[in-house]
């Protein structure tokens, strides 16, 4: 039935893919649009088809995959306590979440290089070997983009609008928040996550975090309008407040808040928060829009002790630092993730590589 149903997805890519009627000085204002319409999207449907091929083939091994899991399922309840479970009741409520509530719960973590460099204006240019490695960060915001996320993760917070049909796309079935106590408990769990990712570093030691924005690009997708500023203001207060309840050991916090209205609502969340002269923080925050990749391969250059979030989904949690897409990222669908794979040592992280993620004396509890 999947295999089925992929085939056909594969087929209406296929079709998109088709050019529609090509332009010409006869060619009406509309078909014009049509067409430029086609080829903004060719490259990032022509990602998802060659996904959806590499999806296809591994459905063969699927059979041999499930029995393993099932294995091994049975494995971690037998001896839920050597996994580092509480009891019965705690176990069977983590193998019941989903991958995708799952992955917003973890940060994985590696040492690294950068392959190139953006010093005094040149982008992406090789390097040498910075002074000290990089610290990886991979971790995942709440998905209310894809649409099986949005509708787990949805429902939890949001309340469905009246005028909402099965039939209408995803976008617009949310209309605002259920109550104060779901807009609380989203908070937390963001908080959460950036706790986990705070306690992978200052484990590995790191002093001059260097991160980007995380579950604020197409991850909102499907927020409803009148919640998306709350979010955003959710992502950033919980990291003000991390570096105000405890010392992780960072000499400074260098954040990318993203374009520059993000920039300004992460220095007004920061003023709020701790006061303009930042009362409470156990280290400065450095607000920003530069290229954090280059930001962080400069303080490693310098024998700084650096680090570089990912911001990724959930796939990442199964293939190790990385997420969606990695390998087919090309046009306009070339973004952050692709570029991290594509110039640094992070697909040395990949679970088919290595299998360092798998090592149960690696896993920390944040």
């Amino acid at each position: 039935m999947l295999e089925e149903c992929m085939k056909r997805c594969m087929g209406l890519l296929q079709d998109l893919l088709a050019s529609p009627k090509e332009v010409s000085e006869k060619s009406t204002s509309e078909e014009v649009q049509e067409y430029e319409k086609w080829a903004y999207q060719k490259d990032r449907y022509q990602g998802k088809l060659e996904s959806a091929e590499i999806s296809l083939k591994q459905l063969e091994h699927a059979p041999q995959i499930d029995s393993e899991h099932q294995a091994f399922i049975e494995k971690v309840r037998r001896d839920f306590k050597g996994y580092g479970f509480k009891d019965e009741d705690h176990v069977n409520r983590v193998l019941a979440t989903s991958l995708n509530e799952l992955s917003s719960s973890v940060c994985q973590t590696q040492k690294g290089y950068f392959m190139v460099g953006g010093a005094e204006g040149v982008s992406n240019q090789l390097c040498g070997k910075t002074e000290r490695p990089l610290t990886f960060l991979t971790a995942a915001g709440i998905d209310f983009c894809t649409d099986l996320s949005t509708v787990v993760e949805g429902s939890k917070y949001f309340t469905v609008s009246a005028k909402w049909e099965a039939t209408q796309p995803l976008r617009g079935k949310f209309e605002d928040w259920k109550g104060p106590r779901e807009k609380t408990d989203f908070y937390e769990r963001v908080k959460n996550l950036y706790k986990c990712i705070f306690t992978a570093a200052e484990v590995q030691g790191v002093t001059h975090p260097c991160v980007l924005p995380m579950g604020l690009g197409v991850f909102l997708d499907n927020v409803p309008e009148k919640c998306r500023d709350e979010v955003k203001r959710c992502y950033f207060r919980a990291q003000v407040e991390l570096l105000q309840e405890k010392d992780w050991g960072f000499a400074v916090y260098v954040l990318n808040a993203g374009p520059p209205c993000l920039v300004s609502l992460a220095k007004k969340v920061v003023e709020e928060t701790a006061g303009t002269a930042g009362e409470g923080l156990r280290c400065p925050i450095v607000v920003h829009s530069r290229d954090v990749k280059f930001i962080a391969v400069s303080l490693a250059s310098m024998g700084y002790s650096a680090a570089y979030l990912n911001p990724s989904d959930a796939i990442a949690v199964l293939q190790g630092l990385i997420g969606y897409f990695w390998e087919v990222g090309k046009g306009s669908c070339y973004v952050g993730e692709e570029d991290f794979v594509a110039t640094s040592t992070a697909i040395l992280s990949r679970t088919n590589i290595s299998d360092l993620h798998t090592d149960s004396s690696r896993v920390l509890s944040a």
